[in-house]
């Protein structure tokens, strides 16, 4: 059997939004033929470049609550056959609730960058739609959308 590639990209194995929207699919995605799996963004320069090669390899690209800098986001796109953004909370603002400039920014640039976003609420969704169209509001096992 030729099993599709896909990669989910966080902070950590153990953060939330990875464990429930990444890790718990593992299961239901491999079931549906795919070929799971995760690596945890580290900033040094050779976890970098190994985050590029298995992106490469991947046939689609998750990118979990997560933005880069504008050159390493290049960088990751070029890399990637089909990269989504999957978003559970507002990351465009600070942990009081304030809208961050910087966050909105970078935000902004990935969103409008990445083929699909997997948004876990009607209200991440509406802003996401700012910058992407090709947006879904995800509350359950994305291997439905990969088909």
């Amino acid at each position: 059997m030729n099993h599709k590639r896909i990669l989910f990209i966080s902070k950590g194995k153990n953060a939330p939004s990875t464990r429930y929207r990444g890790l718990a699919y593992f299961s239901a995605l491999s079931s549906d033929g795919w070929e799971p799996e995760h690596i945890t963004v580290r900033d040094n320069p050779l976890s970098r470049l190994q985050l590029l090669k298995r992106a490469g390899k991947a046939d689609v690209v998750v990118i979990l609550r997560k933005t880069f800098s504008a050159s390493f986001f290049r960088l990751l796109r070029l890399c990637s056959k089909h990269l989504v953004l999957d978003l559970d909370d507002a990351i465009f603002c600070r942990s009081n609730g304030a809208i961050s400039r910087t966050r909105r920014n970078r935000f902004a640039r990935v969103a409008g960058r990445c083929r699909q976003i997997w948004a876990g609420n009607e209200y991440l969704a509406a802003a996401s739609r700012q910058y992407n169209r090709a947006v879904t509001t995800l509350r359950r096992s994305p291997h439905s959308l990969l088909h």
